[in-house]
């Protein structure tokens, strides 16, 4: 039973990482920002916030400046192209 739950939960965490992808910041269309600690390298999901002043939603990442680097990463494993 643990094994079987365990193959889910990896399956489904392999299938929902691509889906964070952030879609609507230009030029990093399908990766996911990160913050990566000046000091320690410890990586976590970047949160967003609304920039925009009018109605229209227009979300980006955020890190804390004095602490945190905004890095940016593909999703998923990129294999040889097919036949």
């Amino acid at each position: 039973m643990k094994k079987i739950a365990l193959a889910l939960l990896a399956m489904g965490m392999f299938i929902s990482v691509p889906c964070l992808a952030f879609v609507g910041y230009k030029g990093h269309e399908g990766q996911i920002p990160f913050c990566q600690n000046n000091k320690t390298g410890i990586l976590r999901f970047a949160p967003t916030k609304n920039t925009g002043s009018t109605q229209i939603v227009d979300y980006e990442p955020y890190c804390n400046a004095k602490t945190e680097t905004l890095i940016w990463v593909n999703p998923g494993m990129q294999g040889p192209p097919g036949p």
